[in-house]
């Protein structure tokens, strides 16, 4: 099926093209930008001509933007996508027989990184199409980005997974070619564990534009793009799962109202990052930002940390969301990483809200900020005035701290949390620990070096449930159980 008989089946239909590009043309032509817009070629005629796509797509092919214009990729985007929500409507198709080539042509320029695919016959598949059309429809899976570095976290998450969660939803392991993760590592992922598959996603793009071998977090989004799963969800190899993940797909609401489910970072650093509050200002100011934006703390108070990228999932049936993929696989490509987003942000964390916000693309974040699943401590402290003075007084104060952020559903119950399930991973590679107390909903206190573990406070502290104890004990033992089967391989821990 191709892409443009699969959109049929995700969405409403759209108005004729006359209504669609007259208000895309002023939109384009708007004096509201921070920098000077993109000029759209004048019409030969009457000034009141609506210009006919053909000529639009023309002059972005030739007028690129640059590694840096993340705002006005976004704005061609949400063209590229109109122009797609118009094409099965019968006018469109009689007065621009030429426009699924010219839509083609247009998303290539967009993203250099796209690539023909191939029919099992070898027939040529156009890029967008042929990525689009990788994702089967009706299906569900988890995608996990893996390297060398990587393999044995990775190991205790497929088998938490597998054998403690009990979830049979199909795996993907990606990687950037044989460096990356040789064929023996591949080998003991598929033999040691049922329904799992490893996929190298080099051959998929054009890796010229891309650069993924070695490149740590870059792979995280084209893996979702290559997967052939419509529905997936993304994870690091060091997450831990603390509940199925097959409720993400089908209790989280947020998830099924969007169809793009992220979450947030720590709450950290206020007033800290002056520039990159700018930098997203300056590139939301060519869109019409979001409500999930506009009221998020990163927005009114003004934190530096927004996203986390341990747990991402999407819904690539739904053409905006695949759309607002490809810009954050962009915003991932070497250029645009090395020159921005990885200076602006810590590595691809930032890219994903940013990519839906900048392309129209509505999204959930999670209810709530990073928590805190550790160890409980109480100590006594001196009461303070609200100009920081000492009144004498003492009073007790609730921690939790750990080296791990954890987080929540739509319930408030625990999911997932991003650092594995050593006490510090940083520090000790065999130190497991089984965290008896979490909290929510507080302070951030952050740990000065990587070897300091951080804490919060004066939030909502509670014991960690049954349910999320028994399956944090229980993935505890098939790690140290994987740990020595993985040991020829990796050698020592």
């Amino acid at each position: 099926m191709s892409l443009f008989q699969r959109i049929l089946t995700h969405r409403l239909r759209f108005l004729l093209p006359f209504v669609v590009l007259l208000p895309l043309f002023l939109f384009l032509t708007s004096s509201r930008l921070p920098t000077a817009p993109v000029q759209v070629p004048k019409p030969k005629v009457h000034a009141s001509r609506t210009p006919p796509p053909e000529e639009l797509i023309s002059y972005f092919i030739k007028h690129p933007t640059k590694p840096e214009a993340f705002g006005e990729l976004g704005r061609r985007v949400q063209v590229l996508q109109s122009w797609i929500q118009t094409i099965d409507t019968p006018i469109n198709t009689d007065k621009s027989p030429t426009l699924p080539a010219d839509l083609e042509a247009f998303s290539s320029a967009l993203f250099p990184y796209l690539r023909e695919g191939k029919t099992s016959n070898g027939t040529t598949i156009p890029p967008l199409s042929a990525l689009f059309g990788r994702h089967k429809p009706g299906s569900k899976g988890i995608v996990i980005p893996v390297g060398i570095s990587s393999f044995r976290f990775a190991t205790h998450l497929i088998g938490s997974i597998r054998n403690v969660l009990r979830s049979e939803l199909p795996i993907e392991i990606t990687y950037a070619g044989d460096a990356d993760l040789p064929a023996e590592y591949r080998h003991f992922l598929t033999s040691t564990f049922t329904g799992v598959e490893t996929v190298d996603i080099i051959p998929f793009f054009n890796d010229k534009e891309l650069k993924l071998a070695g490149a740590g977090w870059a792979i995280k989004p084209f893996s979702l793009l290559a997967s052939r799963f419509e529905k997936a969800i993304l994870l690091d190899a060091d997450s831990v799962l603390l509940q199925p993940p097959e409720r993400i797909f089908t209790h989280h609401t947020s998830f099924l109202e969007n169809g793009a489910l992220l979450f947030h970072d720590r709450l950290l650093f206020k007033n800290a990052f002056v520039e990159r509050q700018n930098w997203w200002r300056s590139q939301l100011a060519y869109t019409t930002p979001s409500t999930t934006w506009l009221t998020t703390p990163a927005n009114v108070d003004q934190y530096s940390e927004n996203g986390e990228s341990g747990l991402v999932a999407v819904d690539m049936g739904r053409l905006p969301v695949f759309l607002g993929l490809l810009h954050i696989g962009w915003q991932n490509s070497k250029e645009a990483r090395e020159r921005v987003t990885y200076i602006m942000g810590h590595g691809d964390k930032e890219s994903w809200w940013l990519g839906f916000e900048l392309c129209g693309v509505p999204y959930s974040f999670g209810d709530q900020y990073g928590a805190v699943l550790g160890e409980k401590k109480v100590d006594e402290e001196k009461e303070k005035d609200k100009d920081g003075k000492e009144t004498g007084g003492v009073k007790s104060v609730t921690r939790v701290c750990s080296f791990t952020i954890a987080h929540t559903d739509d319930k408030k119950k625990l999911l997932w949390l991003n650092g594995s399930l050593l006490k510090n991973k940083m520090g000790s590679s065999t130190e497991f620990w089984v965290p008896g107390h979490w909290m929510r909903d507080g302070v951030w206190e952050k740990g000065a070096r990587k070897e300091d573990w951080s804490c919060m406070r004066d939030g909502v502290a509670e014991a960690v449930d049954r349910a999320t104890m028994e399956a944090w004990s229980g993935s505890v033992e098939e790690a140290k159980r994987l740990d020595a089967l993985v040991r020829p391989i990796v050698g020592e821990l």
